[in-house]
This record gives structure tokens, C-alpha cells and sequence, in this order.
């Protein structure tokens, strides 16, 4: 019996912590971030590693059609890698997963399309699924 109470006692607890109305897909106002700022990079190679050297990129997202243009941010990055995302996206990124799509062109051709699967922890974008994640 004092299994059957004890059990009662957890479910009425954790009920309780659950019944604040906070959705947990939502981020609360009182975040302990870093002031570190993410950016997610993509190491373009061709099949058999070599690395591939981009004419231009950039990123879309597919839920709201915005295109994300990060040439600005190729002092940053070396040779044949690339910026997908950065935290200055995160707004536009659901906690749960946005499909954002990496294309890069060369001699005025699409020759590179990845997707990646891409939230947020409330402080920073989060890459979930795509390439080189594991």
C-alpha cells in the first residue's frame, strides 16, 4: 500500500509540474545563455573527398521561403567549407526542426543541394539532422 501511495504521490507531482501551462516546444524568458554565437558551417567535397571550391552559396529556409546569404562570412571559414546558419536565424528556426537547404553554385550552376535539419536550445541554433551530423 505504501508502494500504491508512494507511485500516487510522483504522478500527482509531476502532474503538478506540468500543469503551469508552459509548452515545452516554447523557451522561457529567464535563460542562462553564453554569448557565444553559433554558425554552422557544411565542408563541401565530391565523392571521393576532394574538396569542392564554391562560386557562391547560400541557405533557405522551406518552411517560410527566406534565402540566407552568408558571403559576408567567408573571412571565417576555410577553402571548401561553408556557413549554412548562425543564431542570427534562430527566430526563423523552429525549436523542433526547420528544413533549411544549402545550395552551391559554380559557373552559374546549382551543383550542391543539402538539407539540414535544424532547431534551437532557446540560446542556439542546434543542427539535428544533415550532413556530417551524427
Amino acid at each position: 500500500m505504501k508502494k500504491v501511495n508512494l507511485i500516487m504521490v510522483m504522478i500527482v507531482i509531476l502532474m503538478a509540474g506540468c500543469a503551469d501551462g508552459i509548452n515545452p516546444i516554447e523557451c522561457g524568458t529567464n535563460l542562462m545563455c553564453t554569448d557565444q554565437f553559433e554558425i554552422h558551417i557544411y565542408e563541401a567535397v565530391d565523392g571521393e573527398n576532394n574538396p569542392i571550391t564554391l562560386d557562391s552559396f547560400y541557405s533557405q529556409n522551406l518552411d517560410n521561403g527566406n534565402i540566407y546569404d552568408f558571403s559576408e562570412h567567408v573571412d571565417i571559414v576555410d577553402g571548401n567549407t561553408y556557413v549554412v546558419i548562425t543564431d542570427a536565424e534562430m527566430d526563423e528556426v523552429k525549436r523542433n526542426g526547420t528544413t533549411i537547404r544549402f545550395f552551391g553554385e559554380k559557373d552559374g550552376e546549382v551543383i550542391i543541394q543539402e538539407d539540414f535539419l535544424v532547431g534551437h536550445d532557446c540560446c542556439h541554433i542546434v543542427v539535428l539532422e544533415g550532413p556530417g551530423v551524427n
